[in-house]
C-alpha cells in the first residue's frame, strides 16, 4: 500500500514540474518571441529615422516668394517645391509688426491644395491693416508621395 502511494505521489509531483523537454520548448518559444519583438522595434526605429531625414531634405528644397497686395491689406505669393516629393497641408508662418516697430506678431496661414514636385502653389493671406509683413516662412508640411520625372512629348 505504501509503495502504491509513493508511486502515485511521484507521478503527481512529476506532473507539477515540467520535463527537460518541456522546459526547452518553452525557452525556445520565449526566445523566438523576444527576437521578433526586438526586430519589430528595430524596423520601426529605422523607419522613423529615415522619415525624419527625408522630411529635412524636402524642407531644404522648399522656398517662399511673396509680395504685398495693393488692393487690400495682405500678401500673396508662391511656395516653390524643388524636391521630387509632392507635399500638402503646407502651413505658413507670417511675421508682422505694427507701425511703431515695437510689437512683432505671428500669424499662421494655409496654402490651399498640394504643391507638386518641382512645381509651385499660389497662396494669399489677409493681414490686419495696421501691420506690416516682415517675413514668411514654412511652418510645417506633410509628405504625400514621390513623383517621377515629368514626361514631355
Amino acid at each position: 500500500m505504501a509503495g502504491r502511494f509513493i508511486r502515485w505521489r511521484l507521478r503527481t509531483l512529476g506532473s507539477l514540474f515540467p520535463s527537460a523537454q518541456e522546459r526547452s520548448r518553452r525557452t525556445n518559444v520565449i526566445t523566438r518571441l523576444a527576437g521578433a519583438i526586438c526586430l519589430a522595434l528595430l524596423v520601426t526605429l529605422v523607419g522613423l529615422v529615415s522619415a525624419q531625414t527625408l522630411e529635412s531634405r524636402v524642407a531644404d528644397a522648399l522656398r517662399v516668394q511673396w509680395g504685398r497686395v495693393d488692393s487690400r491689406p495682405g500678401i500673396e505669393g508662391y511656395v516653390y517645391n524643388d524636391s521630387s516629393y509632392r507635399i500638402g497641408l503646407v502651413r505658413l508662418r507670417v511675421l508682422t509688426r505694427d507701425e511703431s516697430d515695437h510689437t512683432p506678431a505671428e500669424m499662421l496661414a494655409w496654402v490651399h491644395g498640394k504643391v507638386p514636385a518641382h512645381g509651385r502653389s499660389y497662396f494669399s493671406v489677409r493681414t490686419p491693416q495696421a501691420r506690416e509683413v516682415v517675413g514668411v516662412t514654412i511652418e510645417s508640411f506633410n509628405l504625400i508621395a514621390r513623383e517621377g520625372p515629368s514626361q514631355s512629348p
